[in-house]
């Protein structure tokens, strides 16, 4: 099925045109929530999918604005969740993580869920725009837009963070 005739369906309300929306667009949501915030991302889903589904109606344009559209719903969301009083954990002391394992930046496209903890090391802002740029393929101007950072600025900071990756696990490559 086309993507036009999916977003037509979900904005007349066509159940089975936002299942499939859900199924195509769930997995990689939930992943940007996890690395944001891996204790509420469930919830966070949830919420977002809600708003989705509310505000499809509203929404105009192809691919990439609806990927726009869905992460900048997400976003909204969880830094409401933040708002609220839920905070991020620090997943480092959770996890034990060991430095000597190997880290790959390439693997985060693979959707990696190792991967996806190395980047809860990172600030939540650090992580979030790496994995905009890599997983979800935005450019740097996209992330600079829905981030609310200069395209220079998240060029920086997606910089540093892979090479604060590189420190903290050997033989991370960095693009």
């Amino acid at each position: 099925m086309e993507f036009t005739e999916l977003i037509s369906g979900a904005k007349s309300g066509v159940a089975w045109a936002i299942s499939d929306l859900w199924t195509m667009y769930n997995p990689i949501v939930k992943r940007y929530l996890m690395v944001m915030n891996r204790d509420t991302a469930d919830d966070i889903c949830q919420d977002t999918w809600i708003a989705v589904a509310r505000n499809i109606h509203t929404f105009q344009g192809g691919h990439n604005e609806f990927l726009r559209f869905i992460f900048t719903i997400a976003r909204n969301r969880a830094t409401d969740y933040a708002r609220a009083g839920f905070r991020r954990d620090n997943l480092l002391r959770r996890l034990d993580l060991q430095p000597q394992k190997q880290f790959d930046v390439d693997r985060i496209e693979d959707g990696d869920g190792e991967v996806f903890r190395y980047l809860g090391t990172l600030s939540p802002i650090v992580g979030e725009m790496i994995y905009l740029r890599y997983v979800v393929g935005m450019s740097v101007g996209e992330v600079s837009d829905l981030v609310g950072r200069s395209p220079d600025s998240v060029k920086v900071a997606i910089h540093r963070g892979l090479c604060k990756l590189r420190d903290l696990y050997q033989n991370v490559q960095v693009p």
